[in-house]
């Protein structure tokens, strides 16, 4: 009997908690604390009938129910539904085996039961949700389960990791505010998607592909990391000459997915959704070989340049040259290579005029 009841309680208690994920989502304080601490009571009973016995959750002023809890069924002199102990009481023989929950985390978890009961009987109560609150709720679940022998997931899924976030006090507050983005989207794809097949899906992406509102550089579809279809990324754009062509990176700062509606704003939500950098498309380069443009760039320098020093100190030996300049960008290394060769009479299909380059890249030439 302890078995299956025990296994009604936590089927029982994970509804409830799925309840609780949804209100935490839509930020409804009241329907949170209702869910929340009935939760805990359910799952409270699972522990008290797994470390003790099941008769130990029922009414002592009831016999029958004692009767009925210990296995005596055939005793009950009449048909009734088993009467067993408030939320409160459920706390305090808890917490005989949860350690972790005395203090602070216990008032706490008294304090969502007391909020259940204003709500139930008076309809009173706010929309706040103290962080205390969520980290006590998470505690206890955490802490039931493995006095009960099932995975926490078992009775948090599908809102295990936004629980696990929201009451991280190491969390900081943009990676909370993302994770129940994160949340609320995977509900909404749920909704909207969870009866349809993949291909079925995919079919759909011309349709509901977003406009993306933020310019950056360049924007190019994406991996939505709430729902796994194809969103639309603002990205800026980093290029490395090699192998003759430009290979480009893309950083997201901005990202919507129209599947599911998630909006991440700048670049630290982005960070904070795990939503990393991507390879964009190769871009040609038809500028000079770097290694003999650096070469007659150097030959230019020393011969046909003079360079500017200051007066010399009268104890001064003689001055030297200036050092090179390093470039910065592809289109001022390209315009000394064109001197270069016009001072050296060289004939090159490089030296011809080209449009300016506009481009962010980087080059350095070698040292």
């Amino acid at each position: 009997m302890a078995e299956a009841l025990i296994s009604q309680l936590v089927v029982q208690s994970a509804e409830f908690a799925a309840a609780a994920g949804r209100a935490l989502i839509e930020k409804r304080g009241r329907q949170f604390a209702m869910s929340a601490a009935t939760t805990i009571e359910l799952l409270g009973k699972a522990v008290i009938c797994k470390q003790i016995h099941p008769a130990a959750v029922a009414d002592g002023k009831d016999f029958n129910s004692i009767l009925f809890l210990s296995g005596h069924k055939a005793l009950v002199t009449k048909k009734f539904r088993p009467k067993t102990i408030g939320g409160r009481e459920v706390l305090e023989r808890c917490v005989v085996f949860m350690t972790k929950l005395k203090g602070s985390h216990a008032d706490a978890l008294s304090m969502l039961v007391d909020m259940r009961n204003g709500v139930a009987h008076m309809g009173e109560g706010a929309d706040d949700i103290p962080d205390a609150a969520l980290r006590a709720f998470d505690l206890f679940v955490r802490e039931a389960a493995r006095l009960i022998g099932i995975s926490p997931s078992k009775v948090l899924v599908p809102y295990e990791r936004l629980f696990s976030r929201l009451s991280d006090e190491a969390a900081s507050k943009i990676h909370k505010i993302v994770e129940l983005k994160l949340a609320t989207a995977r509900d909404r794809f749920q909704s909207r998607y969870g009866d349809m097949s993949p291909e079925r899906r995919r079919s759909l992406r011309a349709a509901v592909r977003p406009q993306v509102m933020a310019a950056i550089d360049i924007d190019a579809d994406c991996e939505c990391p709430a729902c796994g279809e194809m969103g639309r990324a603002a990205c800026t754009k980093a290029k490395e000459l090699g192998d003759g062509v430009f290979k480009v990176t893309l950083y997201p700062g901005y990202f919507v997915c129209g599947y599911c509606d998630l909006q991440l704003d700048d670049f630290e939500e982005v960070e904070a959704a795990h939503l990393s950098e991507f390879d964009g498309e190769d871009e040609p380069y038809d500028g000079p070989d770097p290694d003999d443009a650096y070469d007659l760039w150097r030959e230019s320098q020393l011969e046909n340049e003079v360079p500017e020093v200051e007066e010399p100190a009268a104890s001064s030996g003689p001055a030297s040259l200036t050092r090179p300049p390093r470039f910065t960008r592809v289109q001022d290394y390209a315009d000394q290579v064109r001197t270069a060769m016009r001072h050296q009479g060289l004939s090159h299909a490089h030296a011809e005029e080209r449009p300016a380059c506009r481009s962010r890249s980087v080059y350095v030439h070698p040292s």
